[in-house]
């Protein structure tokens, strides 16, 4: 379990500090967590287009036993101005299956979708969060928080039941390329995800995407599965966002809500689990980089993208 918080010269240098930092932490690897680097290379610029830098992870959990495999891409255009990162997942890794000079997403067994954070080419400060398990990410671009993670998410089973739990969240869609400035509803964060930014592989091996509202753009099934609890009132006729909208803390209690995967299919409703490490937090009382500390355990707040108002702050349990 691991913490790091730096400044970031350029997005480029955001992802080497993220990969040293999951390979190479002391903590991580005092506790046998570090991540092993299996894959990593560069496609170089071509005229506008920058260096796509393509890492590949596998994460070992927290007893050493897993091989959870996330991939790290950054990318960029000079003259449309925007230099992002994109997170992606599978259940192995075949670098034998990349084109010649190709994109490796499709190189991962089982691939995910890819979400992505929207990043600039200045300096960032940034705070990573990690453990064998799984990983968070969040960047400060000007004024706006950009935030997204990878791993295994804890599910309410053993892991006979569900065995291969990975997740991939972030702030925006991964196959749309745009710029940090963006204020279209789709540009969230990890506790409020919108469109084609949140994804679970389930017990039965399918990609699921999450999502806490409609949208014309979400995928065909999206109306089955929300993420919780700002997703409550899509199942609630009586618009169970509302009380979630009105927590708050308490002799100086934050109500830390887990950020639980909920879908209804024809089998009924499932609790599929918690994302590891995120909460919900309510606003009033609290802002972006406050601490909250939980049963002697730090949490640092987050705002979602520019938006600082009810209900948009998270927490990250500062591990």
């Amino acid at each position: 379990m691991a913490t790091e918080i730096g400044t970031a010269t350029n997005h480029q240098n955001l992802v080497e500090r993220l990969v040293q930092f999951l390979t190479a932490n002391p903590d991580l690897v005092a506790a046998g967590q570090a991540y092993e680097k299996v894959f990593d290379n560069t496609i170089p610029a071509s005229g506008t287009a920058i260096a796509v830098r393509q890492v590949t992870l596998r994460a070992p959990g927290l007893g050493g036993t897993d091989s959870i495999y996330m991939g790290i891409q950054s990318y960029g255009d000079t003259a449309l101005d925007y230099y992002n990162l994109r997170l992606m997942g599978g259940t192995a890794f075949n670098p034998g299956a990349i084109p010649p000079g190709g994109d490796y997403w499709t190189a991962f067994a089982n691939y995910s979708p890819r979400v992505q954070a929207l990043l600039w080419n200045q300096p960032m400060p940034y705070w990573f969060f990690a453990n064998g398990r799984r990983f968070w990410v969040v960047v400060k671009v000007s004024t706006i928080y950009e935030s997204a993670g990878a791993g295994f998410i804890l599910p309410p089973c053993p892991p006979s039941q569900f065995p291969y739990p990975l997740a991939v969240v972030g702030s925006y869609r991964g196959d749309v390329a745009t710029r940090w400035s963006d204020v279209s509803d789709r540009h969230r964060g990890i506790s409020s995800p919108l469109e084609r930014s949140c994804y679970v592989r389930d017990p039965a091996g399918r990609w699921l995407g999450f999502t806490v509202a409609s949208n014309s753009n979400n995928e065909s099934d999206y109306n089955n599965r929300t993420l919780l609890p700002l997703g409550c009132g899509r199942y609630s006729s009586s618009g169970g966002e509302s009380v979630v909208n009105q927590l708050r803390d308490s002799f100086g209690k934050f109500p830390l809500k887990a950020l639980s995967l909920v879908t209804r299919e024809t089998e009924g409703r499932r609790y599929l689990g918690d994302f590891d490490g995120a909460w919900y937090v309510p606003t009033l009382n609290s802002g972006a980089e406050d601490i909250i500390t939980e049963n002697g355990v730090d949490h640092v707040v987050f705002q979602t993208a520019w938006r600082s108002g009810n209900p948009w702050l998270f927490a990250i349990r500062a591990d």
